[in-house]
Parts: structure tokens; sequence; C-alpha cells
């Protein structure tokens, strides 16, 4: 991670706006799905009666236990959070170098 080499800083840094940020642009995406889904519905456009080549609806909802679904998310974020405070203990200094202005 470069920048948080060269800046001092964590992969947490200004967490609140990364969170603020990612807010603005699904709410922003978002909105121009429903301006274009109501605009085409207005004009009368959509998918039709005879789904010729859709395939079938799966019988019933197959979804993953919810604990199993966010497994994955956490491995990343505890990974995100541990291996910075660990692989400097193991590497050293040697990957970070100083920097020379």
């Amino acid at each position: 991670m470069i920048p948080t080499s060269f800046f001092g800083t964590t992969t947490w840094a200004a967490l609140g706006l990364g969170v603020i940020a990612s807010l603005l642009i699904f709410g922003v995406g978002m909105a121009y799905l429903e301006a274009r889904r109501k605009q085409a519905a207005r004009l009368g456009e959509g998918y039709g009666d005879i789904l010729v080549n859709e395939p079938e609806s799966p019988a019933g909802d197959h979804l993953p236990p919810l604990a199993l679904a966010v497994m994955p998310l956490l491995v990343v974020a505890l990974a995100n959070l541990a291996l910075p405070m660990v692989l400097p203990r193991l590497l050293g200094d040697s990957q970070n170098p100083p920097i020379r202005s």
C-alpha cells in the first residue's frame, strides 16, 4: 500500500469520509436508474409479455445463511486491520524505506 507508507496513515484512514462518499455515489446512482426506469415506463418500453429465452425461475429460495454470506466481508475487514500490524513485525523496516525529499 504505497499511499499509506507515503502519507504515514493506515488503510482505515478517513473511514467516515469513505462511507459518506459511498452512500452519496449509491444514492446518486440509484436516483439516476430510477429516473431512467420511470422514463422507460412512461414511453411504454419494457421486456414484453412473451419471454422466449428466459430461464425458468428456480423453485424456492436457496440462499446461504446470513453468517456464511457475511463471512467473506469480515475476513477481508479483519485481514485489512490485522496485516498492517503483523507484517512490519515479521518483515522489519525493509518494506518501509525512508522517504527522501
